[in-house]
């Protein structure tokens, strides 16, 4: 018997360009929309990258202070850097310590 797919749970679509056009007709909306929905962790499809959103400020500092080697940056960071700008999630480990 096939388990339970472990995803983390958020929006499904058969449209990968979905998120992205959801995201950039009301960016807040959208991801209030994913709290609400589906809690403190969500996870969601932008085009053909899977992309997690915390909302959750312990899981944050564990994530970015407590346990940030546990944890890469990935290819979708820069795309997220020029639609949200710079700002203390996207520095790196060295200048977060500052």
């Amino acid at each position: 018997m096939l388990g339970k797919s472990k995803r983390t749970p958020g929006p499904r679509s058969w449209n990968p360009l979905n998120s992205i056009i959801r995201f950039h007709e009301d960016s807040l909306g959208f991801l209030e929309n994913l709290a609400w929905n589906y809690g403190d962790l969500s996870s969601f499809r932008f085009g053909h990258l899977l992309l997690y959103f915390c909302n959750n400020a312990e899981f944050i500092q564990d994530i970015y202070v407590t346990q940030q080697e546990n944890f890469e940056k990935g290819l979708g960071v820069e795309t997220a850097r020029q639609m949200l700008g710079e700002g203390l999630l996207f520095i790196d480990s060295e200048q977060h310590r500052r």
